[in-house]
């Protein structure tokens, strides 16, 4: 019983740890790849918004 309550307060410890980790995986690829990233987000972001607007187009009004 101990031990199972001693797990759950554990959870938020192990939680934000793994958090951290994947936020400065994601600062340090980021910095690394640069411009790339950039260009690839906003690649597809364009993308999106030009499939939403082709698909608006084709509906009939």
């Amino acid at each position: 019983m101990g031990g199972q309550r001693f797990h759950g307060s554990n959870v938020w410890a192990v939680r934000a740890g793994v958090l951290s980790i994947l936020a400065i995986l994601l600062v340090s690829a980021r910095s690394a790849l640069g411009d790339g990233v950039e260009l690839l987000l906003h690649a597809g972001g364009v993308r999106l918004v030009d499939e939403v607007a082709e698909r608006d187009l084709q509906q009939p009004a």
